[in-house]
């Protein structure tokens, strides 16, 4: 299309200077002689494929109307001192070269910009990096029907701008092993892109030896099963994350949080630096938290609920392991300050680290996303 724009703007100045005749001289075919008839009246215009054999002082002439000039008689002539060969391109032939030119120098560097795609700007804007959270019910996102319970992968998005969106994926119930086998990772791996995050968090499960479809081995097992959301992770040119489990509230007589999550934590720990991997430890920050606000303060942030209250809850419930809205934002307000802090993730893409959130900042979905 490019050319043709060219050649339609060529066919305009030929049109333009045949009607006005600026640019044109008439010129004397070099085969002419003195014995030869008068040329015709309608002798063409020189074109660009024509020779011809001209006296150098009337291509000198200055004369804005030396179309109409009338070649003088041989024999009035005088004398001819040199004579030249000469391929004339008429003005518009001269002006089409220029906007060619210029048309060809925008198109070099237009077109690379165009071909190349989007800036990086604009790429960021039309696509955030995304933010899986791999887990159990502590992180599990709750329906209406399951309100005011609420995992802090539910409550994690409130601290992201619109560069990053959270997509969790967390199960109740499962257990590193179970999640795998339920087919929950490679449901991530058919999503997660280069450059997004894959937060895992397990323990809670694994840690139920009565159970084989779920129990895994500190050690040896949860660490394979734990390596392979980070290898396969790596494969797809993600960032895994490690978290250590969220601690229960389980006070001792002293009114001290009691740690209930065995060797599983120092585990993934030494997975992580054996691994390279960055690591939250959110048992010790949420351990340090629960300390902090003692056995009543902490009632407000787990599953305990007075009968009569909640229609969901009527008689009432006293869960210690799971949270209300107010518990799952203040532990997912503690990954946040962690992966802000240690770089994990760009700090342009958090917000309102230290605000005071409200629970109604929390979306309960009509059915459960996964």
């Amino acid at each position: 299309m490019a050319f043709k724009l060219i050649e339609s703007a060529e066919a305009h100045w030929r049109r333009a200077h045949a009607r006005t005749g600026v640019g044109a001289i008439r010129l004397t075919p070099a085969t002419r002689s003195a014995d030869s008839p008068k040329a015709p009246a309608d002798t063409r215009y020189a074109q660009p494929s024509h020779i011809f054999t001209a006296r150098i002082d009337n291509f000198l002439s200055t004369d804005s109307d030396c179309r109409h000039k009338t070649m003088p008689a041989p024999a009035a002539r005088r004398p001819i001192e040199r004579s030249a060969t000469v391929s004339r391109r008429p003005h518009w032939h001269t002006v089409a070269q220029h906007w060619r030119a210029l048309f060809l120098a925008v198109c070099s560097c237009v077109l690379p910009l165009i071909m190349s795609g989007p800036t990086t700007a604009n790429a960021d804007v039309a696509a955030p990096v995304h933010v899986y959270v791999a887990g159990d019910s502590t992180a599990s996102t709750y329906t209406t029907g399951q309100a005011p319970r609420t995992g802090w992968g539910q409550a994690l998005p409130v601290f992201f701008n619109s560069n990053a969106v959270v997509v969790n994926v967390a199960k109740s119930g499962a257990s590193s092993k179970s999640f795998i086998d339920l087919g929950r990772l490679d449901h991530i791996l058919g999503l997660i892109t280069k450059g997004d995050y894959l937060l895992i968090s397990f323990g809670h499960n694994d840690e139920k030896s009565d159970d084989p479809t779920r129990y895994t081995i500190p050690a040896t097992t949860y660490k394979s099963y734990l390596s392979q959301y980070i290898d396969k992770a790596r494969d797809k040119g993600a960032n895994p994350v490690l978290i250590t489990p969220v601690e229960r509230r389980r006070f001792n007589s002293a009114g001290a949080i009691t740690p209930t999550h065995g060797e599983y934590p120092a585990a993934m720990t030494e997975l992580a630096t054996a691994k390279r991997v960055p690591l939250i430890d959110l048992t010790a920050s949420s351990t340090r938290l629960w300390n902090a606000q003692g056995v009543e303060g902490t009632k407000n942030y787990f599953m305990i609920l007075p009968a009569g209250v909640y229609p969901d809850y009527p008689d009432g419930i006293e869960d210690n392991t799971h949270f209300q809205a107010y518990g799952a934002i203040q532990v997912a307000r503690l990954i946040a300050h962690s992966l802000n802090s240690q770089a994990v993730i760009p700090a342009a893409d958090f917000q309102k680290l230290d605000d005071k959130i409200p629970t109604s900042a929390i979306v309960w979905p009509t059915t459960a996303p996964y």
